[in-house]
């Protein structure tokens, strides 16, 4: 099965933590193992991403999870597919 990714799909507390990232400029985000703390922050890249303001993100992740992520979402789809990843 699978989920489209876009943000109707998130629950409560990632959105507010989408607009966090959005309204604090420069943050950390914690959230526990598995409540997806992936989609949350590339959603909220997503949503700031633009050329005059937000051009690069730097995400630190383990190389494991972020090798993984990448093969997972090649191709990007839902609100990610404008994302480039590098790693």
């Amino acid at each position: 099965m699978v989920v489209k990714l876009n943000r109707n799909n998130l629950h409560k507390y990632q959105e507010d933590a989408v607009d966090f990232i959005q309204t604090a400029g420069r943050c950390a985000l914690f959230l526990g193992p598995g409540l997806g703390n992936t989609v949350t922050t590339l959603t909220a890249i997503r949503a700031i991403t633009h050329p005059l303001e937000v051009s690069t993100s730097l995400i630190f992740a383990p190389l494991r999870l972020a090798t993984t992520l990448a093969a997972q979402h090649n191709p990007p789809r839902g609100q990610l597919c404008a994302l480039h990843c590098t790693i």
